[in-house]
């Protein structure tokens, strides 16, 4: 029934060739338009995991929370020169904050920002101490000039000398701290002796880099745009910063530095794999087409072949941008096992048709081989296809859309080999060809291999004793076999991003973290406390690392400002002529009034507190410079008036800050470079748990996973994700390889309705599975996530040439021919392997460590097949049947 059905088809496209190839070609260019212009390119490797799974609904939750956390790294390693590194990551900042773009670069807490969070973070007894200081920051923040402050400051040294003894002693101290700070404070710009202590919280207040634990690695963070609809996703900006890194190696030849991160990785694995692909492509279809050119049809069939092919990859195209809509990281690679696979049908068909020509008409012989061979490609095509889409069984999302594409596209492929190359045929032989079967270079030389054929045929019991002795031999080779979950060994060698990872991580850096989302300051110590139990935790961070209490100080003297802004009714606090400049005269006048209470004070601590007699000594020096100062010349007097005036400047802008900070809310209060990782927009806290290990290992990250959950079981970060996707995929892996084997064997046997037949047809890919692991291990080559893909693949295409080799031999054994020959089906087996071997072995020319692996392994996986089709099968096929075969 299904011969007499492709024969018919083979007529209707040899009778309608030029309607059935337009229509084939133009609907596959329309294909390819719309997919050019809706079909998406989702480069997120968070969406390669399905959206139902609880880690991915756990993780999606966190982000949307608190949003993207995934920076870029700018890293600078300062060679035992901090100075020179901090000089560094300015001249590179500064230029990366001017690129657009880059809406978030953040390389130091300012200290303004620390200031901003002073009344949360400084200690109890700072806090106290600068509390005390009310009596005269007060003043300070209220008064309108330089002079008025100096009457006020010399007011409260003469209340201390006045009232001090009618005072309790905590209030006198107080009084007396609060009248000597704000003199100290004027005076400052005279000489001191001794280094004083900082006047105010901003008094030497310096910037605080992002470093390593270590201090020897600086970090600028980058949060970049990230277009999802490219493959590289942050392509551009990674251009921009390293332009921008090419810069500063020139200005500071004497520095290392780099750029690093998961994003910066995740494009540098695109950028490298898209090119890989493209050369491993374009080698593809060349070697291919030589091969077929040389081994099957000549240059004008293979090119057809060719032709058709594209028609089918077109029409997937089309498909997968109407059904899906976006290729991922995964599903980008179909197009290879297309062209390795779908042009197995075409190979079986031309050198059918080849041979039938020898002795049929074109319409006749295309017709024929259609018809026989076309019941093989149907059941090679059903089975690899449904090896694929046995991934829609499993868990893995991004396997599941690879499996719908490939297994959909193999159908389509082999739709296009059964119509459209027909009627190419048809319209080639008809106007250029005119029937003649063109000689190859394999027909032009002796048939190779034809001693080894007679030897696997006479002496079939010999050969399957030796490959079942050599098998076994070789089994310890198998044990050695394990999988490497590490994607970072997986890229290219030399990658820049790759070196500063491993520097970071050689650091006991970790741009890695596990997120537990709380709610409260006693939740964040408690999850800090058993965290720091675990011995595979490394760093706790969180935003007890930048305050010590959830609300601000109220201080005494920021509660009068508030009365002062709320008196005046939101007039500035400030006398617009307090910017204009100082008035000399008046400072000259006061500063006379002030050096006189400075020194009758020193006077009375010389006798009342001798311990205080050495910085009364010093205050009265420099209270006497800055007099001396203010009525010297013109120009000494503006110039002393002006760093008094930058000093009280200074003083208050830090008071402000600290005021301002404490009426902001916590998150608005957190420094730029920390806020989004330690508080969310909502109010919500985040306690980051770093690993202490290299969590890119496997095993590693499984320990740290594992300790995390026993802290916190709903935990959730990359860590986390990355365990669950990797467990998911492996499992996802060998669930499809284990559900396409059954589902290969339940179509074999239901097309051939013979079980003994169909385990024959089975025997290459399970033989051949088997030496291809034990090749593994004899060459030291491991499974990991890029290659292990091979393993469905393998069994999706493995079994076709079984398949076509008993449908062969069914149809000699029905013509009554005794010796096994096999004829052109054992060339196009050859042909198909090769192909398999050339699509996927060129990838072998990949920098990227993950694909050049795979081309490895299907090299291997193919090459043990295609010995196990031509040695294994036919020795057990000529045993079974006892036939002494010749060529």
């Amino acid at each position: 029934m299904l011969e007499r059905w492709l024969r018919w088809v083979a007529r209707f496209a040899c009778r309608r060739a030029l309607v059935v190839a337009a229509l084939g070609v133009v609907s596959a260019v329309l294909c390819g338009l719309y997919a050019a212009s809706s079909l998406q390119l989702n480069a997120d490797t968070d969406d390669l995991i399905g959206a139902d799974r609880p880690y991915k609904e756990k993780y999606d939750a966190f982000l949307n929370e608190f949003g993207d956390l995934e920076y870029l790294y700018v890293v600078v390693a300062d060679n035992g020169h901090t100075p020179r590194a901090e000089e560094c990551i300015e001249f590179i900042g500064a230029r990366l904050s001017a690129i657009e773009g880059l809406p978030a670069v953040h390389w130091s807490i300012t200290p303004r920002e620390q200031l901003l969070l002073a009344s949360r973070s400084m200690s109890d007894e700072d806090a106290a101490a600068l509390d005390a200081l009310s009596d005269a920051i007060a003043p300070l923040m209220l008064k309108s000039s330089p002079a008025a402050l100096m009457e006020e400051a010399t007011d409260l040294l003469n209340r201390v000398m006045r009232e001090g003894a009618l005072m309790p002693a905590a209030e006198r101290a107080r009084l007396g701290a609060a009248a000597v700070w704000l003199a100290r404070l004027i005076t400052s710009p005279g000489a001191w002796g001794p280094p004083a202590q900082p006047l105010h919280p901003g008094d030497g207040l310096k910037s605080q880099y992002l470093t390593s634990d270590s201090g020897e690695l600086h970090f600028i963070l980058i949060m970049p745009v990230k277009d999802y609809g490219t493959m590289a996703v942050i392509a551009e900006p990674v251009r921009r910063i390293r332009a921008v890194l090419d810069e500063a190696r020139a200005a500071f030849p004497d520095l290392d530095m780099g750029l690093t991160g998961k994003p910066v990785l995740q494009a540098d694995e695109m950028t490298t794999t898209e090119r890989d692909m493209m050369r491993a492509s374009i080698l593809a279809v060349a070697l291919v087409a030589i091969l077929f050119i040389t081994v099957i049809g000549g240059v004008w069939r293979s090119l057809l072949a060719l032709l058709a092919l594209g028609v089918g990859i077109g029409w997937t195209f089309g498909l997968t941008t109407l059904v899906i809509g976006q290729l991922n990281l995964l599903s980008i690679v179909f197009t290879l096992v297309l062209v390795g696979v779908g042009i197995d049908f075409g190979v079986h068909l031309i050198a059918r048709y080849k041979e039938f020509l020898r002795s049929e008409g074109v319409e006749r012989a295309i017709e024929h081989a259609v018809g026989t061979t076309g019941r093989g490609n149907v059941t090679g095509a059903v089975t690899s296809s449904a090896a694929f889409l046995m991934s829609l069984f499993t868990e893995f999302q991004g396997l599941r859309e690879l499996g719908f594409i490939a297994g959909s596209g193999l159908l389509l492929c082999l739709v296009s080999m059964t119509v459209v190359l027909p009627a190419l045929l048809m319209i080639y032989e008809r106007r250029w060809g005119r029937g003649r079967p063109a000689a190859t270079l394999v027909e032009a030389i002796p048939a190779a291999g034809g001693r080894m054929w007679k030897t696997v045929t006479t002496r079939p019991g010999w050969v399957l004793a030796a490959c079942a002795a050599a098998t076994a031999a070789l089994l310890p080779f198998a044990a050695r076999v394990r999988f490497d979950g590490n994607l970072l060994d997986l890229q290219a060698r030399g990658l820049e991003s790759v070196e500063w990872e491993h520097r970071i991580l050689d650091d006991s850096a970790e741009t890695w973290f596990a997120a537990v989302k709380v709610d409260g300051l006693d939740d964040v110590r408690e999850i800090a406390q058993r965290a720091g139990l675990s011995e595979t935790i490394g760093r706790v961070g969180s935003v007890l690392d930048v305050v010590q209490r959830g609300e601000p100080i109220s201080f005494a003297w920021s509660v009068r400002l508030d009365e002062e802004v709320a008196r005046r009714e939101g007039d500035s606090l400030v006398d617009p002529s307090f910017f204009v400049g100082p008035d000399v005269e008046a400072m000259r006048t006061a500063s006379v009034k002030l050096d006189e209470a400075i020194e009758r004070l020193g006077a009375l601590a010389a006798s009342a507190a001798p311990q205080e007699s050495e910085m009364m000594f010093h205050l009265a020096t420099a209270g006497a410079q800055v007099r001396d100062a203010l009525h010297g010349t013109e120009e000494e007097a503006r110039e002393m008036a002006q760093r008094v005036k930058g000093a009280i400047d200074e003083a208050r802008q830090a008071l402000m800050w600290i005021h301002l900070g404490s009426k902001m809310p916590l998150r608005e209060a957190i420094p730029a470079a920390l806020r989004d990782r330690l508080i969310s927009p909502g109010g919500v806290l985040l306690v980051t748990i770093h690993p202490r290990e290299n969590v890119w290992e496997f095993e590693p990250m499984a320990r740290f996973v594992e300790a995390v959950r026993l802290v916190e079981p709903d935990a959730t970060g990359v860590p986390m994700t990355q365990y669950e996707s990797l467990r998911e995929m492996r499992r996802a892996f060998v669930k499809a390889a284990m559900l396409a084997l059954a589902a290969v064997f339940a179509l074999i046997l239901i097309d051939l309705r013979n079980w003994r037949e169909a385990l024959l047809a089975m025997a290459p890919l399970l033989v051949g599975m088997v030496w291809m692991v034990e090749a593994m291990g004899a060459l030291g080559v491991q499974f990991n996530l890029a290659n292990f893909f091979a393993v469905p693949i393998l069994i999706g295409i493995g079994v076709d040439s079984g398949i076509h080799l008993i449908r062969r031999c069914r149809e000699q054994q029905a013509e009554g021919r005794e010796a096994l020959d096999l004829g052109s089906t054992r060339r196009a087996v050859f042909v198909t392997a090769m192909t398999t071997m050339i699509g996927f072995g060129s990838l072998l020319t990949a920098s990227h460590r993950g694909l050049a692996s795979l081309g490895l392994l299907m090299l291997i996986g193919s090459a043990a097949g295609l010995l196990a089709s031509l040695v294994v099968l036919p020795a057990m096929l000529a045993w079974r049947h006892g036939r002494a075969a010749t060529r």
